[in-house]
């Protein structure tokens, strides 16, 4: 004999059939159910009336994001009550009505009647993230899919200024076609309608939560932001790169000192990157929803872009110059280009009629380029400092240049002459050859030329080995300045490498309309970055030294004896790295070069530390 099938109360239109328990949701109970046939997902909630305002939040969302596709679908809303009244469509929550497109909401009106339960009928998913992760074989295919369906899911809730609050691999889930679903918006938050100042800090899964929210017991309504999603997204694609389950010790160095990969992690340059953007500690700096979905759904999401960093330049040019009206200068030759980008470029001239000495030009390509330079030269003609390249006179002449096509564009600067830049100076034998000490002392010419800037509080945002230039003596010089304004970044395709080139923009200094943040921690990471390919400048290995000095040696200054204990672990993994780094660079040369490529810009050096690092004598000890 066929026992009777349990049915859920209170609902006046439909008989759910209730089966088993599958799940746990935010303050609910979720059950399968069947109607007509059709398989279904039923959240059944304890009407509490203290947390009823939370789940009307709930409820109300729902109805707001009906129709995204990467959102979990729902189909009806019911609540049932002591006193068996099946409808009640007026009072404190008659804000919807009883009737909305592809809902029928029966709405309750706590002044009158008790509450029970709540019912919230949803698209049956059988599966969770969670469940792929635990299995262990996601493919790299599957989860660029997924996490394009999962972004595409977080735009529709920016779009409709929905903020989650609780991403975890359990709220993620996949339809029967294996398409991605976010559910679960117990603790989302729609900015358009919360009328709370304050939140408590406890709602949500802590594991997921941004650092920022540990901070302080109460937080306003309106400091809670998308990035808080993009936070929880990126922890939660760490994991789908590692293909396993969340491990709270992992995520609890994250959010404390940032990002930390052991040895066999297989997360490529182009992921760290990613993670980098989504899981910045200082939430301003935390790469936006639009943004991020921006670069995902771009071919640059599946093949890395390519570089704007151009390491190989024009070895020689035909160019002869010609001065209008009457000048010092008339027929110069071009001997030597020195370095070539996409707005200038530094040559050696000379006179050759007069045989006259060699001297440096600038030549500008662009009317863009051209308000960036006059801006260097009014700067730099008020500056004296001997690793400050010097703009000595501008010249305007008539230019018939075969190596770029926008060829009449004045004016030419006269600098000092300088004898090659540091990318040169990179591929010499006798660079190679020198001692350490060599090195240091020029390392500390450079930094001394920035220290100088940012004491007058001018950032460079342009460093990299082609702007920093030497001359016959040896004398490092910076130039080729860049002004915030000027240059367009695409915050994302800035990769640590492309076909063997090293790139010097930190991503996370790059604001949300791509312009280069003027902000001097931009310009330590750039010099960080090349003085570690100055100290290690083989460009195979030097790969491995900025995965292990970034990534893989946490020198945090943790006293807390769990994160000791879990970052020796992370340390031991790199035993063999460490060891072959160490025999390169003394320990106080390492934490330099540490904490000036923190992928964590708070943590990196300023220049009075950075000075105090070149001025202990034990630097190379």
């Amino acid at each position: 004999m066929n026992s009777v099938k349990p049915i859920f109360a209170g609902n006046p239109y439909h008989k759910y059939l209730r089966g088993n328990q599958i799940g746990f949701g935010s303050f609910g109970t979720v059950f399968q159910a069947k109607f007509n046939g059709n398989v279904f997902a039923i959240k059944e909630i304890g009407a509490d009336v203290d947390d009823l305002d939370w789940v009307m939040r709930e409820v109300l969302t729902i109805i707001k994001l009906e129709g995204c596709p990467n959102i979990v679908k729902y189909y009806e809303i019911w609540f049932s009550n002591k006193e068996n009244v099946n409808m009640q469509v007026t009072g404190k929550y008659e804000v919807i009505g009883n009737k909305h497109t592809g809902f029928e909401i029966i709405v309750y009106n706590t002044a009158r009647f008790t509450p029970i339960g709540i019912y919230i009928v949803m698209e049956c998913c059988n599966m969770t993230l969670r469940d792929v992760l635990s299995n262990g074989n996601l493919s790299e295919s599957q989860r660029d899919e997924y996490f394009k369906g999962i972004l595409s899911g977080l735009k529709s809730l920016a779009d409709n200024r929905v903020v989650h609050r609780d991403l975890k691999p359990e709220n993620i889930f996949l339809d029967c076609n294996g398409v991605i679903k976010i559910g679960d918006f117990g603790f989302a938050i729609d900015k358009d309608v919360t009328g709370s100042s304050h939140l408590t800090q406890g709602r949500g899964t802590n594991d997921f939560k941004p650092p920022e929210y540990f901070k302080v017991e109460l937080i306003k309504v309106r400091e809670i932001t998308e990035k808080h999603d993009v936070y929880s997204c990126g922890l939660i694609y760490y994991f789908m790169c590692l293909a396993t389950v969340p491990d709270t010790d992992t995520m609890q160095l994250i959010r404390k000192y940032g990002l930390c990969y052991r040895k066999h992690d297989k997360i490529t340059f182009r992921d760290k990157e990613l993670l980098n953007q989504m899981l910045a500690i200082d939430p301003q700096k935390r790469i936006s929803i639009s943004k991020l979905y921006e670069y995902v759904f771009n071919d640059t999401f599946l093949t890395v872009s390519k570089s704007n960093v151009q390491s190989n330049f024009v070895p020689t040019a035909e160019l002869t110059l010609r001065e209008y009206g009457e000048g010092d200068f008339q027929d110069f030759d071009v001997l030597e280009v020195l370095s070539k980008g996409s707005f200038n470029c530094m040559m050696t001239v000379k006179n050759h009629q007069r045989n006259t000495e060699s001297f440096s030009l600038r030549q500008v390509f662009s009317v863009k380029s051209l308000a960036n330079v006059t801006f260097e030269y009014r700067v730099l003609k008020n500056l004296q400092h001997i690793n400050i390249l010097q703009y000595e006179k501008e010249c305007y002449y008539n230019a018939q240049c075969q190596f770029n096509k926008n060829v009449d564009v004045p004016p030419y600067y006269l600098t000092q002459h300088v004898a090659l830049s540091l990318r040169s100076l990179f591929g010499r034998q006798g660079f190679k050859d020198s001692k350490k000490i060599q090195k240091v002392k020029l390392m500390q010419e450079i930094a001394s030329g920035l220290t100088y800037l940012h004491r007058r509080d001018i950032e460079h945002l342009n460093l990299r080995p082609e702007n920093i230039f030497l001359t016959q003596e040896g004398i490092p010089k910076i130039g080729n300045f860049l002004i915030s304004d000027f240059r367009n970044v695409p915050k994302l395709h800035w990769f640590h490498f492309y076909n063997g080139d090293l790139n010097y923009i930190d991503a996370l200094m790059v604001d949300d309309n791509n312009k280069v943040i003027e902000d001097k921690q931009l310009d330590i990471y750039s010099l960080g970055l090349i003085f570690t390919e100055f100290w290690f400048y083989d460009q195979l290995y030097l790969r491995k030294v900025i995965e292990t000095l970034q990534y893989g040696l946490l020198n945090t200054g943790a006293e807390d004896s769990q994160d000791l204990k879990i970052i020796k672990q992370f340390n031991q993994a790199r035993d063999d790295d460490r060891r072959e780094i160490e025999g390169l660079t003394s320990a106080k040369l390492r934490i330099m070069f540490q904490r000036m490529i923190t992928t964590v810009p708070g943590n990196r050096l300023n220049c009075d530390e950075l000075e105090s690092y070149f001025r202990d004598k034990q630097l190379l000890d």
